[in-house]
């Protein structure tokens, strides 16, 4: 790995000029909570991670992030206000110069953390993930974007996920039925989803599943019959679902499953046998 760049910011604005930028391939940006940052980043070399934390994003320029970018992580950022157009360009400018379809295997993007952006609700969420260069993700990170009420059915068309983090969505009442296209997904993470109610049956369809976490999904009272057809899961976690009532006797077909977690399920009435 090439030059690092961590800092810190305590004052506002700050202009970041490609010339000294084109031998680094780590940034990290930090600034105080409340202090908006301008965004005017050029990088056409060597950038393969980028974590911009407490940001406001207000704009962007058409060549904002080069194609050999690898790790997109916003964590706490904020989209200005009627600026879908910010992150529009972060994902346009995410691809091999040159190139316009992910058939060129152009896109390198693989993980994409969006964690704590308070305002993607703002933003046409559906059309965001509906762009090339996301194609090939492995690993999206949702978590806290509380904003949000739905899982779009463009991140179900995600074929190369691994792991899902939507921990902490509020206001989300059900899952996408086309969550069962996600073939590859071996760690789906609802933890704190206190509105959802069901799972829909599509889940069965997550053949990799490994890892499934439900802890404080208040209002879910039970599980699809499905959930005994996902043949690799090895831990599920139903922590403090305190409306579940029941178990499917189709549990009992996880042969892989390694660790089952009713903690403070108060209603489970009984297990299946």
């Amino acid at each position: 790995m090439g030059r690092i760049i961590a800092e810190k910011e305590k004052d506002g604005n700050r202009r970041w000029e490609a010339a000294h930028l084109r031998k680094i391939d780590f940034i990290r940006l930090t600034v105080n909570e409340g202090n908006p940052q301008r965004l005017h980043m050029i990088y056409r070399h060597n950038l393969r991670y980028l974590h911009l934390q407490n940001v406001t994003i207000e704009d962007m320029t058409e060549n904002t992030l080069p194609s050999s970018l690898i790790w997109l992580k916003l964590e706490d950022c904020t989209f200005a206000t009627g600026k879908y157009r910010a992150i529009k360009k972060i994902l346009a400018a995410i691809r091999e110069q040159g190139h316009s379809t992910p058939a060129d295997n152009s896109w390198q993007l693989k993980i994409m953390q969006l964690k704590g952006c308070s305002n993607l609700d703002s933003i046409p969420i559906s059309s965001l993930f509906s762009f090339p260069c996301v194609q090939l993700l492995q690993h999206l990170d949702l978590e806290r974007c509380r904003g949000l009420d739905y899982l779009p059915d463009t991140i179900c068309r995600l074929s190369q996920l691994q792991t899902l983090n939507l921990a902490w969505w509020d206001m989300l009442n059900e899952l996408h039925p086309k969550i069962g296209n996600l073939s590859q997904l071996q760690h789906l993470d609802l933890k704190g989803c206190g509105s959802l109610n069901n799972l829909p049956p599509s889940i069965g369809g997550l053949s990799h599943l490994e890892y499934l976490n439900l802890e404080m999904c208040y209002n879910l009272k039970n599980l699809p019959d499905t959930i005994g057809d996902l043949p690799q899961l090895q831990h599920l976690n139903l922590e403090a679902c305190f409306n579940l009532k029941d178990l499917p006797h189709s549990i009992g077909a996880l042969s892989q499953l390694q660790h089952l977690n009713l903690k403070m399920c108060y209603t489970l009435n009984n297990l299946p046998p």
